[in-house]
C-alpha cells in the first residue's frame, strides 16, 4: 500500500471498475428514452455478448503485446464507447456504443492479475492481487449511488457519464504512467 507502484496497478482499475460497474448499473435507465424498454434490453445483452468476446480476443493476445498498452487500450474503448453514449446519438450508434463498450467489460476485472504477474515478485501474486480487489471492491461498491445522484441532481445523465468518462481517461492515464514506475517488466 505504501508504494507508488502498487497503486500504479491499482488505481486505474478502482477507477475504471468504478466507472464500468456505474454505467452498466444505469445502462437500462440510460438508454430506455431512447431505445425503449425492448431495445434497451437487446443492448444490455449486446453488452453481456461482447464482454465474452471482448475477454476471449485479450486473452489471445495478451501474453505476447504490452500489458498495460492493452489495459490502457481497453479503459480507452471504454471511455470513447462512454463518450459517444454522451454524444447523444440515434439508436444505431448507441448499440454501437453498448457493443463496444461490453468488448472491454470482461477484461477489467481479469487483467489486474496479469501485470501483477508481470511486475511484481511471484511470491507476492498472491498478496498484492487480493489487495488490489479489496480496494477495488470497496470504491467500486459506491459507484452507482454517486451515478444515480449525479443523474437526479443534474436531471440527466450528462454529467454523470462525463464523470464516468473522466475516470476512464485518468485509468488510462495512470496505468500507462506506472509503466516508468515498473521494477520488473515482462
Amino acid at each position: 500500500l505504501r508504494t507508488a507502484h502498487f497503486w500504479s496497478v491499482a488505481l486505474p482499475f478502482t477507477l475504471g471498475l468504478t466507472a464500468q460497474i456505474s454505467v452498466i448499473i444505469h445502462q437500462v435507465s440510460f438508454l430506455r428514452p431512447t431505445l425503449g424498454v425492448a431495445g434497451a434490453a437487446w443492448a444490455v445483452s449486446l453488452t453481456a455478448t461482447c464482454a465474452v468476446l471482448g475477454r476471449l480476443a485479450v486473452g489471445l493476445v495478451v501474453d505476447r503485446m504490452n500489458t498495460r498498452g492493452i489495459i490502457a487500450g481497453n479503459f480507452f474503448l471504454q471511455a470513447a464507447s462512454v463518450a459517444l453514449m454522451l454524444a447523444a446519438p440515434g439508436p444505431a450508434l448507441l448499440y454501437v456504443a453498448c457493443v463496444t463498450f461490453g468488448l472491454g467489460v470482461g477484461n477489467t476485472t481479469s487483467l489486474p492479475s496479469v501485470i501483477v504477474q508481470a511486475e511484481f515478485p511471484r511470491e507476492a501474486f498472491g498478496r498484492v492481487v487480493s489487495t488490489i480487489i479489496a480496494v477495488n471492491q470497496f470504491t467500486y461498491s459506491f459507484g452507482p449511488g454517486i451515478l444515480g445522484w449525479l443523474h437526479d441532481a443534474f436531471g440527466s445523465y450528462q454529467v454523470a457519464l462525463a464523470g464516468c468518462l473522466a475516470l476512464q481517461l485518468a485509468a488510462v492515464a495512470i496505468v500507462l504512467l506506472g509503466a516508468r514506475m515498473s521494477p520488473r517488466r515482462a
